[in-house]
């Protein structure tokens, strides 16, 4: 797994907010090169630092496209009001929102995504797929936005076609009669 982090400085109170994830690149050999599903499982952690008040809550938005389907952005995860607990509540932070995401198929959420987009059917080198996860998150204390950012990441998958084997083994005799 490969990893993308980015430090995200928007207007909203100047102040500096980070998202940290990892989408990283996946690979599959299958008999006839074909897949049944591709799907995602988040991690995102948030980190925050000069805000003009703490923060109580976190909305989470996770969207992704096919660079090469030239598909749009279909949001796959779109969470509202997560709290922000305990001592992540001052105004330098972080936290950890992993548990409140699980793993969801790309295909289920995509409709111009299909198992066939990835496939190697013809058996003829690897399809290298290449999909950009998109994060937008804002913090709030309740009422008000405190800081928003968003983030890209890379999501490569690659299907490879085993190759069939054939091997043919034996002898030939004969007999000459006269």
């Amino acid at each position: 797994m490969g990893g993308a982090g980015a430090y995200l400085n928007r207007d909203a109170t100047t102040a500096a907010l980070a998202t940290n994830f990892t989408a990283g690149s996946d690979a599959i050999t299958t008999g006839d090169g074909t897949i049944s599903d591709v799907t995602l499982d988040p991690s995102i952690t948030l980190s925050w630092s000069g805000l003009d008040a703490a923060p109580k809550k976190a909305d989470v938005s996770l969207s992704v496209k096919s660079d090469q389907l030239n598909a749009d952005y279909e949001t796959m995860y779109d969470e509202t009001g997560l709290p922000v607990t305990g001592q992540n509540k001052t105004t330098n932070g972080s936290q950890d929102f992993s548990n409140h995401f699980g793993e969801r198929s790309i295909l289920g959420a995509h409709p111009g995504i299909r198992a066939s987009d990835f496939a190697d059917d013809e058996g003829s080198g690897p399809t290298e797929t290449t999909m950009t996860i998109e994060v937008a998150v804002s913090i709030t204390d309740g009422s008000t936005v405190l800081a928003t950012g968003s983030t890209t990441t890379p999501y490569v998958v690659t299907v490879t076609n085993q190759g069939a084997n054939l091997t043919i083994s034996g002898s030939a005799g004969g007999e000459v009669s006269g």
